[in-house]
């Protein structure tokens, strides 16, 4: 398949196109991308589900049938491919720990509570986006939900590290969760005195950590400065929540209204990955993968065995294949001597399992 048809039928889907885009939006565009990809790869194999580890691997294995295993452009393609499918599996992970989160809150023993999911702040100097924000006749709490299948550990700095790894992160969760705080309670002020609401609003917030069904993991805790719970135990802390404030009818009605009115889900979400590059990696290797250049493998196994018909065919084959049983036979006798020293009592046993062998292996050698 040429290159410019694959890089037009990506083109035209307007897939990962636009810099102007939401979380949501990036990652359901990973999920349109890789439902391009795929049936590409794929061909008349192609099922309705299949991931992109399924191309990856279906690539890999074209390039080593073909003897283009080394071929740098091959490697790009499969390489941007890669690329593709770890961003993939790191915004599905997110989406589904928000997903999971929000199930767990259609449950909670509160009546009055109401949530809101992906709200976005700035103030023109910071931005940051709150994976979700639950309001409460005693305070608004801000939920900040992390998936992970690993140990973790909230070190003295409060950075998070996944089972002993480096944190890369430039701001630490400490910092990011001191941030969120601080900008939701400025606009939730500026909102109430517009409306002479003089009731402080009280500003607090939980780490939600959200682990797969079965499996547990420990959460060792050196900053103690961050409140913390797994998701299943959230209802209870959302439930029992109390603070020093109270909001009556009208207040808390006035506070539903202002968090209605905050855009939520509207953050321009900013990637490093540049998606004209993956289009260009992957279409140009596909080509070279389809264009019948390059050794099969197949035609490798065919001269190796040609060269061992040639190898039997010839006086030295015809020698081994003769000698190989009396060779075999003679060794025979030597290791049932080594385990008559080693073990006496089965030297008989040994002794007659080698003699068997040498006179399979003559009539072996007769026939």
């Amino acid at each position: 398949m040429k290159k410019n048809a694959i890089t037009e039928i990506l083109r035209q889907s307007d897939v990962l196109m636009s810099k102007e885009t939401t979380f949501t939006e990036y990652t359901d565009d990973l999920l349109k991308l890789q439902d391009l990809i795929v049936p590409i790869v794929m061909g008349k194999d192609y099922i309705p589900g299949m991931r992109v580890e399924e191309a990856i691997f279906r690539m890999e294995s074209e390039a080593r049938e073909r003897g283009l295993g080394g071929d740098p452009t091959v490697r790009r393609g499969i390489n941007a491919l890669k690329t593709v499918n770890k961003e993939l599996h790191i915004c599905m992970a997110g989406r589904k720990g928000e997903n999971l989160v929000a199930r767990t809150l259609e449950y909670v023993n509160r009546p009055e509570a109401k949530v809101y999911r992906n709200v976005y702040l700035t103030d023109g100097k910071e931005e940051t986006e709150l994976d979700a924000v639950v309001l409460t006749d005693s305070g608004v709490i801000i939920l900040e939900i992390k998936k992970s299948k690993d140990d973790l550990t909230i070190t003295e700095e409060g950075r998070l590290v996944h089972s002993g790894d480096e944190c890369y992160e430039k701001r630490s969760l400490g910092t990011k969760m001191g941030i969120k705080r601080k900008l939701l309670k400025e606009r939730l002020d500026l909102e109430c005195a517009r409306r002479g609401f003089t009731t402080p609003v009280t500003v607090e917030s939980y780490i939600v950590f959200v682990t797969p069904k079965g499996v547990r993991i420990n959460v060792d805790d050196k900053y103690h400065c961050e409140k913390w719970c797994f998701r299943t135990s959230l209802n209870h802390k959302i439930a029992s929540y109390t603070s020093n404030s109270y909001y009556r009818e009208e207040q808390f009605e006035a506070l539903e209204d202002i968090m209605e009115t905050i855009e939520q889900n509207r953050k321009s979400f900013t990637s490093d990955i540049d998606y004209e590059e993956i289009r260009e990696n992957f279409a140009e290797a596909l080509e070279v993968l389809t264009s019948g250049k390059g050794e099969s493998k197949k035609s490798l196994k065919e001269k190796i065995a040609e060269t061992a018909k040639e190898f039997n065919n010839s006086e030295a084959g015809k020698y081994l294949k003769k000698a190989a049983p009396w060779i075999i036979a003679e060794a025979i006798g030597p290791a049932a001597g080594m385990i008559g020293k080693v073990a006496p009592k089965a030297a008989p046993y040994a002794a007659r399992v080698a003699s068997s062998i040498k006179v399979a292996m003559t009539r072996v050698s007769i026939a």
